[in-house]
């Protein structure tokens, strides 16, 4: 798949671990911590690794991290405020939260 030469398929669900916060991937709670992300603010306020795309809705960092005497790399997406024009008046008729993109996308994935 394009440059990922090796992609993998989960057979089960990930694993969350939920906060007020953040949702984290129980696999990677341990990477995450030494990376210091514990809030929100944590996450958004990282000026470490290499922004390796940026368009205007959210841009991508990525993050090399030794864990275990390996080099691992990760992918941190962050999605600035979307406009909300007509999903601000949509959310006055519709009943139900309207998810941003990026919960979306994650929704998608997990």
């Amino acid at each position: 798949m394009g440059d990922f030469p090796e992609v993998l398929k989960y057979s089960a669900p990930i694993d969350c671990i939920e906060t007020n916060e953040l949702v984290i991937n129980r696999e990677y709670q341990d990477i995450l911590s030494r990376l210091g992300f514990d809030s929100f603010e944590s996450v958004w306020r990282y000026s470490g690794g290499e922004i390796v795309k940026r368009i205007t809705e959210r841009w991508v960092t990525r993050i090399d991290i030794d864990v275990d005497g390996r080099k691992r790399h990760f992918f941190l997406k962050r999605h600035h405020p979307e406009r909300l024009r007509g999903r601000r008046l949509l959310a006055l008729f519709v009943q139900k939260q309207i998810l941003s993109q990026g919960r979306r996308e994650f929704d998608t994935i997990c």
